[in-house]
């Protein structure tokens, strides 16, 4: 993207153009009174951005595709963008409002959509939320509420009618296998990251997906948002979710894509680290259960699904480590994209050698250095 100067006075351009159509009485000239970058969001360029123009303001996030430091094979904001708008459709969830998009790379860079902002906090911290951010400072009925609401959202979002809103992500998948078809993709991506060197255990994982995925199917396909966990949610002070974020990777396919996710993240920020998980805070079995109460259907194979998720991530802390690597944070021998937590998951679950935590691991997530490997 542009520097910050040239990148404010093309979007203060763009912005004009979209008020002045949008509001019946033109409001005048527009003016950012606030700009900045956000530091969340690994995978994409995000802005906020405040506008006044008259009496009329309004606060924005705006999504760009990345472009120096792309995780992913094919990023897509205005298909991410299209995602949010369907599901708002159904009224099920909270989510952020989509004002505008714009396809054309030529305004900011890279294609890009602008949301509304929402007001809330974000259940992150490194290196565990259970230690950092928002959960250590409330009380246990705030956090009970606080997940409660989150696992209501999440079976709300695989109970949304997706056949009305999101056929456009099925296209391909509709005649054949949606999750064999997932697992290939994931595939084609894990060779543009990997770029032909041996990653034994994510190997090895990959290898256990291709032979599960025709007994993962699922017989009841769902929108999966692919990205489910309570550090993509928005809380408001009433510790209720109030907006569901991050869409980029959803597509159709079997709900337990999100629970095996889900699950894997939370064992993410506690039992794989060895931090206790704070009062309040349900572990697998009770997330499950919670989620086939509400739901009506039964979590199956969530072992397979959890693979699945670590696989996800381990991929990425591989792209990650790379771009340290070319960013010349990291040195050209390092282990983050072979010994992590999400490896030692992975390891665990399909009986390998488990190996000890990378010491560039150990400093990304922000560990005590004896967590690594001396």
């Amino acid at each position: 993207m542009s520097d910050d100067a040239e990148l404010r006075g093309r979007l203060a351009a763009w912005l004009q153009t979209r008020w002045t159509a949008d509001f019946a009485t033109p409001p005048g000239a527009l003016e950012i009174t606030a700009f900045g970058r956000l530091a969340k969001g690994q995978s994409s360029d995000m802005l906020e951005v405040s506008c006044r123009a008259g009496d009329r303001a309004r606060d924005y996030v705006v999504r760009c595709e990345p472009r120096a430091r792309q995780l992913f094979l094919k990023p897509d904001a205005v298909r991410e963008a299209l995602v949010i708008r369907g599901l708002a459709s159904h009224g099920v969830v909270p989510l952020p409002e989509v004002c505008w998009i714009e396809p054309d790379a030529a305004v900011l860079g890279a294609p890009f959509f602008v949301m509304g902002r929402v007001e809330g906090q974000a259940v992150l911290g490194r290196p565990s939320m259970h230690q950092m951010g928002l959960l250590p400072t409330l009380n246990r009925e705030a956090r009970e509420t606080l997940w409660a609401s989150a696992m209501a959202a999440l079976t709300a979002i695989h109970a949304a009618d997706w056949r009305l809103s999101h056929g456009f992500l099925d296209d391909a998948d509709a005649q054949a296998g949606r999750f064999v078809n997932h697992v290939a993709r994931l595939a084609e991506w894990y060779a543009w990251t990997t770029k032909g060197r041996a990653f034994p255990i994510t190997d090895a994982a990959l290898a256990h997906l291709q032979r599960r995925a025709p007994d993962l199917e699922g017989a009841d396909p769902v929108l999966v948002w692919n990205d489910a966990r309570v550090g993509n949610m928005m809380f408001g002070a009433d510790h209720k979710v109030a907006a569901v974020i991050d869409w980029e990777q959803s597509l159709i396919g079997p709900r337990e894509i999100d629970l095996g996710y889900w699950v894997m993240m939370d064992e993410f920020h506690a039992e794989s680290i060895g931090v206790a998980r704070l009062p309040g805070w349900p572990g697998e079995a009770e997330t499950i259960a919670r989620y086939e109460a509400l739901s009506g259907r039964r979590v199956r194979h969530i072992d397979d699904f959890v693979i699945l998720g670590a696989f996800f991530i381990a991929t990425t802390l591989i792209r990650q480590a790379d771009i340290g690597v070319a960013q010349g944070r990291l040195t050209a021998d390092t282990r983050m994209g072979h010994d992590n937590t999400t490896t030692q998951m992975i390891a665990r679950r399909l009986g390998l050698a488990v190996p000890e935590l990378s010491a560039d691991f150990a400093a990304h997530r922000g560990l005590p250095p004896s967590a690594a490997r001396s």
